[in-house]
């Protein structure tokens, strides 16, 4: 069985997120060096990148123009949202995802509803 660890990001002060090919899927392996146990995983298909979220166990992923926010301990997606040509992102506190697009600039919020998308800003 061929693994290809392709990335490691200490984004947040406490989760370290691991990214994993195997074959056509890839692996998220969510770690917390201050409890080694406790390791969370999502395995998604066509995944470009992802963040950590500063304080909770939250992932951000992107893959051909799709965000979303996935919670690997209950293996679900919370909110998701279509948005082209991704050149920046990046967790602005701990309830807003900042996100620049070569068109504009977006703000995705916790605090809205999860069907809401990205608001312009």
């Amino acid at each position: 069985k061929q693994e290809d660890v392709s990335g490691i990001s200490l984004q947040a002060p406490s989760s370290l997120c691991v990214k994993i090919h195997e074959g056509n899927s890839t692996t998220f392996h969510l770690l917390d060096p201050e409890r080694p146990t406790e390791t969370y995983h999502t395995t998604l298909s066509d995944v470009d990148s992802t963040i950590v979220h500063p304080t909770r166990r939250l992932l951000a992923l992107r893959a051909k123009g799709k965000l979303q926010l996935v919670d690997p301990v209950q293996k679900r997606v919370e909110r998701s949202a279509e948005l082209s040509n991704l050149s920046f992102w990046r967790w602005l506190n701990q309830s807003t995802l900042g996100i620049v697009t070569k068109e504009a600039i977006y703000h995705w919020s916790l605090n809205q509803s999860h069907t809401d998308p990205p608001r312009r800003v």
